[in-house]
């Protein structure tokens, strides 16, 4: 609720003045199984965690936006789509 989330059925519900993204600097063990579904509960109605780069690399959590400089994310590998 303090990031601006209804709920509905003990679920969140996003509307126009929920955020659409929020800054998580660190990631929940894999043990942490309620704040990982917290997560994934917030993610499914379109309200995801922004999680440094590196942070990411050590503790992946699907679906995360990386945060990194520019300069990180110019040197980063790249993948062709095509």
């Amino acid at each position: 609720k303090a990031l601006g989330c209804k709920t509905v059925v003990g679920l969140p519900f996003k509307d126009i003045a929920t955020i659409d993204a929020y800054l998580l600097r660190e990631v929940p063990s894999e043990s942490a199984a309620e704040a990982r579904q917290t997560i994934k509960r917030m993610q499914d109605v379109a309200i995801h965690p922004i999680v440094p780069a590196a942070v990411l690399q050590a503790t992946p959590l699907p679906g995360a936006i990386p945060l990194m400089t520019l300069a990180e994310a110019a040197a980063a590998p790249h993948q062709s789509r095509l």
